[in-house]
């Protein structure tokens, strides 16, 4: 156990593949844990679950990838961590914006896929991830946690409209 700025994170290294990768398993509590076989109506709560899930444990959240079937109903969805995959560096005379580490080839997502009986089952769980968890004070800033409430879109509006 590692404390990661008030976030107890269980951390092991990976010396089987890579030795010099780190497995953070983040530390959430059990009601808000997704697990294999878990049932949800729709794609709009299972998204809905596993962004809240993510915002405990201190990472954000995007839909990778899906499978829809002859009339376009989706039967397989999948949703990973906001670092999964890699960055492809890129060398060109354009000066570009320096950034930090976008992605880091984690392997944390959740698939879940359509049941014959309606709505989705969750068939895979994978709750290792590949880098720290963000910090409590910073995980409103993550990009699936960002929200404007109404009253703000309001004003803004009106603000727009007055120019």
């Amino acid at each position: 156990m590692e404390a990661n700025n008030g976030i107890l994170v269980h951390m092991e290294t990976d010396s089987e593949t890579n030795p010099s990768v780190s497995i953070f398993y983040p530390q959430v509590i059990g009601e808000l844990t997704p697990f294999q076989g878990q049932q949800f109506e729709t794609l709009e709560e299972v998204y809905a679950f596993y962004n809240q899930y993510a915002r405990e444990a201190g990472f954000s959240v995007r839909s990778y990838s899906s499978k829809k079937s002859k009339d376009g109903e989706v039967i397989r969805k999948e949703y990973v961590c906001n670092k999964e995959g890699s960055w492809s560096i890129e060398t060109s005379s354009v000066v570009k914006r320096r950034r930090g580490v976008g992605r880091e080839s984690c392997k944390a997502r959740l698939i879940v896929v359509k049941s014959k009986y309606g709505g989705y089952v969750v068939t895979i769980f994978e709750e290792a991830h590949t880098h720290p968890m963000t910090t409590p004070r910073r995980r409103h800033l993550l990009k699936s946690h960002r929200r404007i409430s109404g009253v703000d879109q309001l004003v803004a509006q009106q603000l727009i409209s007055v120019n």
